[in-house]
């Protein structure tokens, strides 16, 4: 039987860390306590959700699955991965535990309803199923050695969780605007912009991300290639989402 999901909240000072990149400077007011209040209140239901969906993938692709630890904090706080620092959010391998600074998944819930006119929560709810998308692939034992998709991976897994957490209803247009203004946010700066750019992203559009060369400075991908990854795992699987990763002398089923 599985341990029940543990979500902790932490407060020290104000911040986050890992697995999401930060290319973008703040650049409004921090979020006020009403704002982190609506943001907890929105990762609290997330986060259920995205646990009971994990669990049952795992289960019917014959995994074992241990619910992660989730681990809100404000300022820093030390892990068993070094000190988690602010505006970030990652996932620690050594402990199974994601953590994610309140304040900066406050602002990122706030900017985003600003800019679609939603209630933001798809910009809530990313991060956190990207880190839980690394906890996945620390829990099949994935190795990104010899190919270093693990970022991408994690974003078509992100969408995976998030697809099967709603029990198939559809996202939003504004779901998707908020999501696509994360990743606008969140994406790592292109390496070329203009017709290069554009070339690449296209390539890189046409093989899914896979087998390009990413127009990205970082591993995460630039905000384009990030929402393919992103839409490809909302209408697909997870072992679509890792197929051919290598993974104890054999690769994961592509059919799961």
């Amino acid at each position: 039987m599985r341990p029940p999901l543990r979500i902790v909240a932490v407060c020290i000072g104000s911040c986050l860390a890992h697995a999401v990149p930060i290319s973008a400077a703040r650049s409004q007011s921090p979020a006020t306590a009403s704002q982190v209040a609506a943001s907890e209140a929105r990762i609290r239901i997330a986060t259920v959700a995205i646990d009971a969906a994990a669990a049952r993938l795992f289960h019917d692709a014959g995994e074992r699955y241990t619910s992660p630890r989730v681990v809100g904090y404000q300022g820093s706080i030390n892990s068993a991965c070094g000190q988690m620092e602010p505006n970030n959010a990652e996932a620690c391998r050594l402990d199974a535990t994601i953590y994610y600074d309140r304040v900066f998944i406050a602002e990122l819930m706030a900017r985003a309803a600003g800019k679609s006119g939603s209630d933001g929560s798809m910009a809530v709810i990313f991060p956190i199923a990207h880190e839980w998308g690394h906890e996945l692939q620390f829990m099949m034992g994935l190795d990104y050695a010899k190919f270093n998709t693990s970022e991408h991976d994690a974003d078509c897994l992100a969408g995976v969780l998030i697809a099967a957490s709603r029990n198939g209803v559809s996202l939003s247009s504004r779901e998707l605007a908020d999501a696509e203004y994360t990743m606008e946010f969140l994406g790592d700066p292109p390496l070329a912009t203009g017709a290069w750019g554009r070339a690449l992203d296209r390539i890189n559009a046409e093989r899914g991300n896979r087998g390009g060369f990413s127009n990205a400075i970082g591993n995460h991908g630039n905000s384009a290639e990030r929402m393919i990854a992103f839409r490809d795992g909302l209408r697909s699987s997870l072992g679509y989402c890792v197929r051919n990763v290598p993974r104890f002398g054999r690769r994961v089923d592509q059919s799961q």
